[in-house]
């Protein structure tokens, strides 16, 4: 009677230790699969103010975006800069320093007047002219929309119009240049692989740790690509092996009018405090 007790016992144990660890390999599936649908995290500001849950984004604040939730960054908190600009560029470069572009000539305390086609760095107290366009051969009438800094010599950036820069000739508005050591390439033609032309990017980011790079685009307005649709809040990725869908900002709750004007992709890590505002 006994063994017959400790074998139903045993029998039993074994069946609880068998849906713990089937519930165990769930769980980890399901972690493992939100990771992998979501490596990253998005910096990001609109064209436009816009309301999102219960936060209140300006077209001059830049939202964060992890897992599913969002938040407003402080890098460059809310009042910082004039109310009639538009932040239309963005790079992180450094733990609280920012480098970005406005959708038009703007003055800036301890700066002055800055151009749409300059690029402007803010480390939470100070702005900086960081790159003069027109001093660097870009046309002043051209407005630079897209920007990746690379290194303090080295940075992709796209602009609003078609132009005539020194060394390339013209690039069109859909195209991405690259500018280090003071001269341009094209780093991406934007009709030969397979952009529209009547499709402006307007924001560029390099996907981190790919190989080969994976470029990180929005677009102005919405466009056919490879026959598939892409609307301008949605961030685009582009490879070798083609275009597909990184973001989709509707299906995450941001309104359809709403276009996604300049981004940065960070690794998830921990978030540091100095990235949000609200938490």
């Amino acid at each position: 009677m006994s063994l017959r007790k400790d074998k139903e016992i045993g029998t039993a144990r074994g069946k609880i230790l068998r849906k713990v660890f089937i519930s165990l390999v769930i769980f980890l599936f399901i972690a493992l699969s939100v990771l992998a649908t979501e490596p990253y995290d998005i910096l990001f500001s609109t064209d436009e103010d816009f309301s999102l849950n219960l936060l209140r984004p300006a077209d001059d604040n830049l939202v964060y975006y992890s897992a599913g939730s969002y938040d407003i960054s402080s890098l460059i908190s809310p009042g910082t800069l004039p109310p009639e600009v538009n932040i239309d560029a963005l790079s992180i470069v450094g733990a609280n320093t920012v480098v970005f572009s406005l959708d038009e000539d703007a003055f800036l305390p301890g700066v002055g007047l800055v151009a749409d086609e300059d690029l402007i760095s803010f480390d939470g107290l100070n702005f900086s002219l960081w790159w003069d366009g027109s001093a660097n051969g870009l046309p002043p009438e051209v407005n630079l929309d897209a920007v990746h800094v690379i290194s303090p010599t080295e940075f992709l950036f796209s602009l609003e119009e078609d132009a005539i820069l020194p060394d390339v000739g013209l690039v069109a508005d859909e195209d991405i240049i690259r500018f280090s050591g003071g001269t341009f390439t094209m780093e991406l033609d934007g009709s030969a692989i397979g952009i529209p032309p009547e499709a402006d990017v307007d924001a560029v980011a390099i996907l981190p740790n790919t190989t080969p790079v994976t470029y990180i685009l929005s677009l102005r307005s919405a466009n056919f690509i490879d026959g598939n649709l892409y609307c301008h809040s949605d961030l685009i990725a582009y490879s070798v092996g083609g275009f597909s869908k990184f973001f989709d900002a509707e299906a995450n709750g941001i309104p359809p009018e709403v276009n996604i004007n300049a981004v940065e992709i960070l690794g998830r890590t921990h978030v540091p405090d100095w990235m949000l505002i609200n938490r």
